[in-house]
């Protein structure tokens, strides 16, 4: 059992010490059901430092890594970002992808059924953001796509049942929210649902087998909910 504690103990420390140094630590669970067995391995450098962006999983297996910001020394800020990155899994290292048609931080992105991926929200510097964008990978190109019914970041993205997306709470930029709309990649709009019982953002948000969704902590509420998606 000591042994056990240790080997977990130290394979934590090298993932740290990984991620001080700039590089990504991956981690291979020879036993998915138990945490023993795994290994942490060095998995290359993302092409450019980046905070608060989005990692989406694509059909073909690759990562689709978008936005975000990062620091700029001379500016002594951190600035939006519109550049993409695709982590190959086959070459095991990230490659430069395509340009996002707004910089943006604190979004979303959910991998649609048609393959697509579905970019909303967030900021740009101080503003809040109205718009979204769709990442073909076929096509490895970001378009517009209709704005949201409120301007929001940190907020969730679940996609429900019948391939809608459903988008909850998040902050304006002045005030949390409560509002929910749904995204319909049929229809390709965005249309306002409902409200939950909290307003909150930065809160996890899981779609049940039962068919509701439950929101869980967040800023402005620590309290969990439950909201049913009658919409989609």
């Amino acid at each position: 059992m000591l042994k056990k504690i240790i080997k977990i103990v130290v394979c934590f420390s090298l993932a740290f010490c990984l991620f001080l140094s700039g590089c990504t630590p991956r981690f291979l669970l020879n036993s998915p059901s138990r945490l023993v067995g795994f290994e942490v391995d060095y998995a290359s450098n993302l092409n450019i430092n980046r905070r608060a962006h989005t990692a989406t999983l694509l059909k073909n297996g690759d990562l689709f890594i978008a936005g975000g910001e990062t620091y700029i020394a001379e500016l002594d800020r951190f600035v939006p970002l519109n550049r993409c990155e695709i982590y190959d899994v086959k070459k095991e290292m990230f490659l430069n992808n395509a340009t996002l048609d707004n910089p943006r931080s604190q979004h979303t992105a959910t991998l649609l059924n048609d393959g697509r991926v579905l970019i909303a929200g967030g900021k740009n510097g101080s503003k809040t953001l109205f718009c979204s964008e769709l990442y073909n990978p076929s096509q490895n190109m970001s378009v517009a796509a209709p704005p949201l019914e409120n301007s929001r970041y940190a907020h969730t993205a679940t996609l429900v049942a019948n391939g809608f997306v459903l988008l909850a709470n998040g902050n304006s930029g002045k005030k949390p929210l409560s509002t929910v709309e749904v995204y319909s990649p049929l229809a390709n709009n965005f249309k306002l649902v409902g409200r939950t019982y909290y307003k909150g953002a930065n809160r996890t948000a899981t779609l049940l087998k039962n068919g509701f969704i439950l929101f869980t902590g967040g800023w402005y509420t620590e309290n969990g909910a439950l909201y049913y998606n009658k919409g989609a």
